[in-house]
């Protein structure tokens, strides 16, 4: 499983956007080809940031983090480089953000200057990619949008049947449905396949009831599949809908 370094730094962007969801900050970081800098205190030079967060009506960050997207595990010298960087922006909290973890002298060496280690495998990264499209789907409400990302991604990925109905599982239903929706559009053979997989022999009948639901919707519900789950189908209010 591999990563490209830049799309590592924009999943945790992501990560911490999500992180913030809900509270009076605003999260900044390099994506879409700008780079978000501050101005260094000390330096007086613009500093680039991978995350910056900033209280309301703030203009110096009191987060910043910094993603490392490295093979091999992040040591004392990252944690110094690091911490240089924060006090030069004026930061009050850091955090260096890795998918191979840290040393033990890291660990120490952190906990001198008060900064958050964290380990992000790039699986974990590769499913944060997908929060941006989680948030644009459905904006309503944030609570969700971890299992909306990683639905999406099984979708996008072309999961097996069972993996990409254990990811909606954990959605309410207008979630599922947005998810479901994009599916269809972007990503249309998995999405039938598990659709037709959940009408064939999903437990819970209001499942089956969506799913044909959709697939009638998207003009998929032919003759013989039709005739296959009228075979099988005990609930009434899914042979009704299968009937109509």
């Amino acid at each position: 499983m591999s990563m490209r370094w830049q799309d590592y730094e924009l999943a945790v962007l992501e990560h911490l956007r999500q992180e913030y969801t809900g509270l009076p900050v605003r999260v900044f970081g390099t994506e879409g080809g700008q780079r978000h800098e501050v101005v260094g205190q000390y330096s007086m030079v613009p500093r680039q940031l991978d995350v910056a967060a900033y209280a309301e009506g703030d203009e110096r960050p009191f987060f910043v983090a910094d993603a490392k997207h490295y093979s091999e595990k992040l040591d004392v010298k990252d944690v110094e480089s690091f911490a240089g960087m924060a006090d030069d922006v004026s930061a009050r909290f850091s955090a260096l953000i890795a998918p191979e973890g840290f040393t033990a002298g890291a660990f120490r060496r952190a906990a001198a200057v008060e900064m958050d280690l964290q380990l992000l495998t790039v699986d974990e990264a590769l499913t944060c990619s997908w929060l941006r499209h989680a948030r644009m789907l459905y904006p309503q409400d944030w609570v969700f949008r971890r299992e909306m990302a990683l639905a999406l991604r099984r979708v996008s990925e072309g999961a097996e049947d069972e993996e990409i109905v254990e990811a909606l599982e954990a959605l309410p239903f207008e979630e599922w449905t947005e998810v479901v929706g994009f599916a269809l559009l972007h990503h249309r053979s998995p999405a039938l396949r598990m659709l037709v997989a959940v009408a064939d022999h999903h437990p819970d009948d209001s499942w089956r009831f969506n799913a044909v639901d959709r697939l009638i919707d998207a003009r998929e519900m032919g003759a013989a599949l039709r005739a296959r789950l009228l075979a099988s189908e005990p609930d009434p209010d899914v042979r009704e809908l299968l009937l109509g």
